[in-house]
């Protein structure tokens, strides 16, 4: 819940003080270069930006397709400055904002583009992307995306969970193997204590790589602009069979390789596992070709069966409430259990990390570093 709280509040702020930027003048809050664009200098602008960040970067944004065959997404259109341009060249845009004025705005400026469409979402999601009134019905698919993408709109964004949604929704939208290329701010001198909805939350390339896996992505660029006060990501939809050879790779390495703690004797196919977060969903696929039962639930959601053995590959890594998950796998886990998972670089060290999981209803019996991963094996308490 007070997660859920934190997002509505974030999304709230946003929503009004974007409209009073927008209100107040949306072509500069859009493009702060200067605070009396013409229009003619305005949609320039955005036509330069397609050349810089879309057009010379064909290759991975296009894959061979047609441009004019093409649906192309942008997250955060403002005034419609880039939205116009993205028109002018590729089939159909799908562009969202959280404004009603910047929306207004960029509705007027592409009047004349019949393959765009303007939406005004709620800022967190993209379930307002539909092809026509029967989807809001449910008699219809959403779109499949080409290629997403957004410029100068996450920087701007206070909270990481809107973020992480936004992310979660272009994978559902995009096809496989299709790019969403985007900006997000840098960890940098430039960042602040406490985000807003002008100098939002920032980012490592770590922590933007984790975020690429646990939303079924592979960041395959990241590079920083000349003061690293902002990062472009290169995130690629994983396809089906890279899912399968990365889950079943992930099987070799942490389960197969670990059978003597994992089932303690037990028979795979009578045994029940939780899976806490489902990340990309590779690594629930390969448990359930060698386990009898498999669960697969968020950190935090409710869950009551009894299970045998627990994983968390992603789910751990970055969260800030590691007690209050530790203590929901461990109601649920049998006693004896193991409950294995990957955890931040600093987690569980040394006897504080014994005690903190004993505290939480678990025995620390091993704790293993590879590279910039560190996973810890948790027994049930009997």
């Amino acid at each position: 819940m007070k997660h859920e709280r934190v997002t509505k509040s974030s999304v709230e702020r946003m929503r009004a003080d974007w409209e009073q930027r927008a209100r107040e003048n949306a072509r500069y809050y859009v493009a702060t270069s200067r605070d009396n664009w013409t229009e003619e200098e305005f949609y320039r602008s955005g036509e330069t930006n397609l050349r810089e960040y879309v057009l010379s970067d064909l290759e991975n944004v296009c894959q061979d397709k047609d441009p004019k065959s093409m649906n192309v997404l942008e997250i955060g259109c403002g005034a419609g400055r880039i939205t116009r341009a993205l028109a002018s060249c590729f089939g159909k845009v799908y562009a969202v904002d959280i404004s009603a004025e910047m929306v207004r705005q960029a509705r007027a400026a592409l009047a004349a583009y019949p393959n765009a469409r303007i939406f005004r979402n709620n800022g967190k999601d993209l379930s307002v992307v539909r092809e026509s009134w029967r989807q809001r019905l449910g008699l219809a698919h959403p779109p499949e995306i080409d290629f997403a993408f957004s410029y100068i709109v996450f920087q701007h964004i206070p909270s990481r969970e809107v973020i992480e949604s936004y992310v979660s929704e272009v994978h559902r939208l995009l096809r496989p193997g299709g790019l969403f290329k985007f900006q997000v701010l840098g960890a940098s001198e430039f960042t602040t204590e406490e985000p807003d909805t002008w100098v939002g939350v920032s980012f490592s390339e770590n922590e933007a790589r984790a975020m690429a896996a646990r939303h079924g992505f592979e960041m395959r660029y990241c590079r920083s602009d000349r003061d690293e006060q902002y990062l472009w990501l290169w995130f690629f939809k994983r396809r089906e069979e890279d899912l399968l050879r990365l889950g079943r790779l992930d099987l070799e390495n942490h389960i197969l390789q670990d059978l003597e703690n994992v089932c303690q004797g037990k028979d795979p196919r009578q045994m029940s596992v939780l899976e806490l977060g489902r990340g990309d969903g590779s690594m629930s696929r390969a448990l359930g070709e060698l386990f009898g039962r498999v669960d697969t639930i968020e950190p935090g959601q409710p869950f009551r069966r009894t299970v045998d053995f627990a994983l968390a590959k992603d789910a751990l890594a970055e969260t800030s409430h590691l007690d209050n998950h530790l203590r929901q796998v461990a109601c649920v886990l049998r006693p004896g259990g193991l409950f294995k998972c990957r955890v931040a670089s600093g987690a569980f060290s040394g006897e504080e990390g014994r005690q903190f999981a004993q505290n939480c209803g678990f025995d620390l019996r091993h704790r293993h570093q590879w590279d910039d991963e560190t996973w810890v094996w948790l027994f049930r308490r009997v």
